[in-house]
């Protein structure tokens, strides 16, 4: 009876079937079609060739996505035109014209540190009452301002860093003077709770980078060679102007800690190489003194200002930095913030008591309210001239001088550097 039965069932066509049945039929006849015409050594190959080109599409395609969000990101962290900085006049007589121009090197506020205490918050209301007291001078002009590292103390920000970069920014940019920044060892330190166990920092160089590039009057740039392996995320230059010609160059470096490790580089000093324009004045920032900025008291040279640290605390590596820009013929400053009780500034070791280097080593002065030490706050000014006789319009000479503009008013610490005028 079962063979019968099967016997039946085997002669059954779709013709034999009705409704759902011969429409079941047909679809399973459909299928084995295809599976017959799969098993087949010419489709497999055609198969073979249709995953090739399926996945050749998609790697394309992957690329294309890849260097369209690269392309974003890169517009996203270069700066916008800015109007060009430039040496304003210095006034003029029947002898000679004189041009100035002027950098204000804000160092080490340290904003939010200790931010979950009461003191926290009330040491950042008194660093901006500091800033506010030295921008307010009459002695005070600035044409620039660099803030020169450790703008906050994220090791103590438990969310992110960029709420103080925020705060600083909305601060500085009422006074309408542009505005640069180089990071220091506690900008993306990592966050130290009160665990033994330290934390990833909030907010990275990076990260800072594109939110202070939103701001109208902050000229941080990226490095010009970014295809090239330069270490760190803060080396830039800023040129300044005088009738349309460069006239001089502010060079910053980073000089890492934080997230990177505590270093100039090699990579740095190649850079500066192909940034510098041969003849042109320049001046350098970085956050992080070497060793040669130990204070010294030569009898022709000494050192001028206040030693409170008596000492420094170096980079763990330094390519040579102080020689590199000794030997660079118009490199006349290189400035640095991080010892907060150290404000002098001292002529570069590498000349003699007859001719001294042309490069002067200084600190600014601590700033803010964060950050350790107990000394009177202020800030650096440098007052950089170019002057022509009124017989050689061609030739300017390059000479500067600086001072510390105290929270109080005071001028202090004024320091000419021993150079002749070039």
């Amino acid at each position: 009876m079962v063979a019968r039965r099967t016997q039946r069932y085997t002669r059954f066509s779709v013709e034999d079937l009705e409704g759902d049945d011969r429409e079941e039929q047909q679809r399973f006849t459909v299928v084995g079609q295809f599976i017959r015409v799969f098993s087949t050594e010419r489709f497999r190959s055609s198969w073979k060739l249709i995953v090739s080109i399926v996945l050749l599409l998609i790697v394309v395609v992957a690329c294309i996505l890849i260097e369209f969000s690269n392309s974003s990101v890169n517009q996203a962290v270069t700066a916008p035109p800015r109007p060009s900085l430039s040496f304003r006049s210095g006034g003029e007589s029947n002898a000679s014209s004189s041009y100035k121009f002027t950098i204000l090197q804000i160092a080490d506020i340290h904003l939010g540190e200790a931010e979950d205490t009461d003191w926290g918050p009330r040491q950042d209301e008194k660093t901006f009452h500091a800033l506010r007291s030295i921008l307010s001078q009459q002695h005070v002009t600035p044409d620039l301002i660099i803030f020169s590292g450790d703008q906050v103390t994220a090791n103590n920000i438990v969310n992110n860093a960029t709420a103080y970069y925020k705060m600083l920014g909305d601060f500085i940019e009422t006074y309408h003077i542009p505005w640069g920044i180089i990071f220091g060892n506690h900008d993306d330190a990592e966050y130290v709770g009160n665990s033994l166990s330290d934390a990833a920092a909030t907010t990275l160089r990076s990260d800072l980078l594109r939110f202070l590039q939103q701001q109208p009057y902050n000229y941080h740039m990226t490095r010009q060679d970014s295809s090239t392996n330069v270490f760190g995320v803060s080396n830039y230059v800023l040129n300044v102007t005088l009738n349309g010609n460069i006239a001089l160059q502010v060079i910053l470096l980073d000089s890492g800690g934080g997230s990177l490790p505590n270093q100039l580089l090699e990579s740095q000093l190649d850079w500066i190489s192909t940034e510098r324009i041969k003849g042109i004045p320049a001046v350098f920032f970085q956050h992080i003194p070497t060793h040669e900025y130990v204070f010294h008291n030569n009898n022709n040279f000494p050192c001028v200002g206040s030693n409170g640290d008596g000492g420094v605390d170096p980079l763990n590596y330094d390519p040579g930095i102080v020689n590199f820009l000794s030997k660079d013929g118009y490199a006349y400053l290189l400035a640095v913030g991080h010892n907060h009780g150290n404000s002098y500034c001292c002529p570069a070791e590498g000349g003699n008591n007859q001719t001294p280097s042309l490069l002067s080593l200084c600190f600014g002065r601590h700033s803010g309210y964060g950050g350790y030490g107990n000394w009177d706050r202020g800030a650096r000014v440098y007052e950089l001239t170019l002057s022509s006789s009124a017989n050689d319009e061609q030739r300017r000479d390059f000479s500067y001088k600086s001072w510390l503009q105290m929270e109080s008013g005071n001028i202090t610490e004024e320091y000419i550097p021993p150079f002749p005028k070039q």
